[in-house]
């Protein structure tokens, strides 16, 4: 993840909707004056070139709103990691970014920390718990197992519980 320092004066070469970074100035010969900043990077995020090195936009946001450098870890609250709104954005410890996360992609229940257990012909919750796996229960039913997982979820997550 790219953290370089955001320069004190990119406020004077962008500005901020409360969407979107555009240009202030004009960066021949791009013709960039008055155009979004930036492009979207192979991870997904918004960022932007400036003085030859790249700024992750959500970053940049956070400086020019708050005055301040952006904390080590920001989490988008929805999950969009386009929308850079200021009220999408939340300093985060890395344990809390990791709570905020959706379904993987490989689940194949889906239902986040809900897998089929073989053995049993069952459904199994399981989630990491303070860096440990922890299992939740063996259920006949993936409804039970889900609203385990929702409530377990709830509990230790707090506020930056995702259920997927």
């Amino acid at each position: 993840m790219n953290r370089n320092k955001i320069p004190e004066d990119i406020g004077d070469y962008v500005r901020y909707d409360g969407k979107n970074l555009y240009w202030t100035v004009d960066r021949k010969p791009y013709k960039s004056l008055g155009k979004i900043s930036g492009n979207v990077s192979e991870n997904g995020y918004m960022r932007l070139m400036f003085r030859g090195k790249k700024y992750l936009s959500h970053r940049v946001i956070w400086f020019l709103v708050n005055k301040e450098q952006p904390p080590e870890y920001l989490d988008h609250i929805n999950n969009d990691r386009l929308d850079n709104r200021i009220e999408n954005l939340r300093a985060v410890s890395s344990k809390q970014n990791t709570y905020n996360t959706v379904l993987n992609i490989k689940n194949t229940s889906g239902v986040k920390g809900v897998s089929w257990h073989k053995h049993t012909g069952k459904w199994q919750a399981r989630m990491r718990i303070n860096d440990k796996e922890q299992y939740l229960g063996i259920f006949d039913n993936i409804e039970d197992a889900e609203r385990v997982m929702k409530e377990t979820r709830e509990k230790i997550h707090g506020e930056y519980a995702n259920h997927g």
